[in-house]
């Protein structure tokens, strides 16, 4: 596993108003390489769309800055004071990757209210009560009939899904968080990177003695150098941590989105880390609402197969191939 100082390179689209908000937040963030970036962002983007962007470094632009910088270390201020900062002993269990935090317990109703109110002149109000007089068997047949016969996981059910939201604690490893995070249409909170949560490892790389050895010395360098800088450097400690430590993260998304992150993180490509947390994230909504995934039908249950990421590549490249051979002809 790479360290977090590993340099990424990062494309960023986006209008005038997103790459001001950008801007602010980067010119008041804690890391000095942040704020760099900000002002060297902010330089070019001058040449180009200068109007639009103006206010990220103006007087106002300032005055949001230090409220974001106040804002940002009274929360760290209140975490001490209110919680207990010890770490808990580090216990894997790889079967608790992924756990439901919070739930809507009315889902089923503000779904089903939320699918008939777009289809009729009635208020809300009148809709909701209505539901309320509903059998779970009605419920569970409406739902049934909104999400259809979908033929691939890209035939979405419609905006009602977004009625019921789920907040998921994740305790994964950074790897694995940087290709999760990349999802949108979530409510995201990462807490800092550090060694104190573990780190993990796999099959393959403990069937062979010489490198089980090597990985799991060089992990304990990793952190001992950042437990050693931690102390008086606590932000850029973060620099030394590889990819292979867990990070924990909190996500809430809707039921829509439930069904795209799912439904994709768990195709046989997908890297097994997080196939496994989309699965647990399908089976502990399965568990307390199973009428409201029952429609998720191209989730992928299957364990981890053995090279299942090389026969999809092989099958990639097989379509390339023709598609090039085609092209020539």
């Amino acid at each position: 596993f790479l360290p977090l100082a590993t340099l990424t390179n990062v494309g960023v689209w986006g209008n005038g108003r997103a790459l001001e908000y950008l801007l602010l937040h980067l010119l008041a963030d804690p890391f000095a390489e942040n704020r760099l970036l900000g002002r060297a962002g902010a330089h070019e983007l001058a040449n180009v769309i200068g109007p639009f962007i103006k206010r990220a470094d103006d007087d106002r632009g300032k005055v949001l800055q230090a409220y974001l910088q106040t804002r940002r270390a009274t929360q760290t201020k209140l975490a001490r004071a209110f919680l207990d900062q010890t770490a808990p002993p580090v216990v894997h269990n790889p079967s608790a990757k992924a756990l439901l935090a919070r739930y809507d317990a009315d889902a089923m109703d503000a779904v089903v209210g939320a699918i008939l109110f777009s289809a009729s002149a009635l208020p809300k109000q009148t809709v909701a009560a209505r539901v309320q007089t509903l059998s779970a068997a009605q419920k569970e047949e409406i739902v049934r009939a909104y999400v259809g016969e979908r033929q691939n996981r890209r035939h979405k059910p419609g905006r009602a899904f977004e009625h019921a939201r789920y907040e998921f604690d994740l305790l994964i490893n950074i790897g694995e968080f940087r290709d999760l995070q990349r999802h949108r249409v979530v409510t995201p909170d990462r807490q800092a990177y550090t060694t104190a949560h573990g780190y993990d490892t796999s099959a393959q790389i403990e069937a062979v003695p010489a490198i089980r050895d090597a990985y799991h010395a060089a992990m304990a360098r990793a952190d001992r150098l950042y437990r050693a800088l931690a102390s008086d450097l606590p932000n850029e400690a973060q620099y030394v941590v590889p990819f292979g430590y867990r990070v924990r993260y909190n996500i809430e998304l809707n039921l829509r989105e439930l069904y795209h992150w799912c439904e994709l993180r768990t195709t046989e490509q997908g890297h097994p880390d997080y196939r496994l947390t989309s699965q647990q994230m399908y089976y502990a909504v399965r568990a307390v609402q199973p009428a409201l995934v029952a429609g998720m039908t191209f989730v992928n249950l299957e364990p981890n197969p053995p090279m299942s990421r090389l026969r999809a590549e092989m099958r990639s490249a097989k379509k390339r191939m023709s598609a090039n051979l085609t092209a020539r002809a």
